[in-house]
């Protein structure tokens, strides 16, 4: 295990435009803490920055996103606050897989100067419930297959092909997801129980692949949670209150080099306009 770390902490960082592609996205990141901080919002990391912050104290040398955990109401206020702020920008990007005719969607923080770079957000719910963690797993599968069922027929509507596969911003699709959305938290929470704090899971609008790395845990694995606990690149990070269970349950043996180490989203920044160029630089890491 102390090799496996210390041949990990030793790889060199990212270069070229995947480490400018990083530093912008923290970037934003930082911006989003300095937001939180002011107006008492809580989010964690999570995911591959997780994982990069324990394994690496940054990004992991080949990753290319940011991924973080809210608890809805506080992802509702940053949602608010964003809307009025100068730079960044929350917004839907949806998606209908050609793969198997899904529809869905990301979240993310972006500049509102650009679309190549971003922090991922994912909202989730916290409650109380008589039933098992399985019993409550299968039930929050069966409510988000009839939401995202519901949620292709509004792709329908509003005339995307089962083909269509590039994620892209909707604005004129938010009003109505979002009602969906209420629709169908309310629909779980009164199937499972009551609004509470005993267990946290990713909101049943996000896509299964998503909550499936997680699926339904006891919100002490959560909460209360590790203020400023991981150094991320320069600054400290929230993180959840138990970070060893948290990665093993999303990554197995996380002190192992995966299959794969391809940037996931290396066809978006293979290419980058003058502009883009300008602002890698500008916000580059050492």
């Amino acid at each position: 295990m102390e090799l496996k770390k210390r041949v990990l902490a030793s790889l060199p960082k990212a270069a070229g435009n995947l480490r400018g592609f990083q530093s912008v996205s923290y970037y934003i990141l930082s911006r989003v803490k300095d937001i939180c901080d002011a107006h008492g919002l809580r989010f964690f990391l999570s995911g591959g920055t997780l994982l990069g912050a324990v394994r690496h104290r940054g990004f992991i040398p080949w990753d290319d996103d940011v991924d973080v955990y809210m608890l809805r109401d506080d992802f509702l206020k940053l949602e608010q606050i964003l809307q009025d702020d100068e730079e960044l920008t929350m917004r839907r990007y949806y998606k209908y897989s050609a793969l198997d005719g899904k529809a869905g969607y990301i979240i993310k923080i972006k500049l509102r100067e650009s679309e190549l770079f971003f922090v991922d957000v994912f909202p989730n719910d916290l409650f109380s419930s008589q039933m098992t963690v399985d019993e409550l797993w299968s039930l929050d599968n069966q409510v988000s297959n009839e939401y995202h069922a519901e949620l292709e027929l509004l792709f329908q509507k509003h005339g995307f092909s089962r083909d269509w596969a590039l994620p892209i911003p909707f604005p004129s699709l938010d009003d109505e997801v979002r009602i969906l959305e209420e629709k169908y938290r309310d629909r779980f929470s009164s199937l499972a129980g009551k609004i509470g704090d005993d267990y946290l899971c990713m909101g049943i609008e996000m896509e299964f692949f998503l909550r499936r790395l997680h699926k339904i845990a006891p919100a002490g694995l959560f909460l209360p949670l590790k203020e400023n606990e991981v150094l991320f690149e320069t600054r400290t990070f929230h993180a959840p209150n138990d970070i060893d269970s948290f990665l093993s349950i999303q990554y197995g043996d996380y002190w192992s080099l995966p299959k794969s180490m391809k940037p996931l989203h290396s066809e978006e920044f293979s290419a980058v306009s003058e502009r883009d160029k300008a602002l890698m630089a500008e916000k580059m890491l050492k």
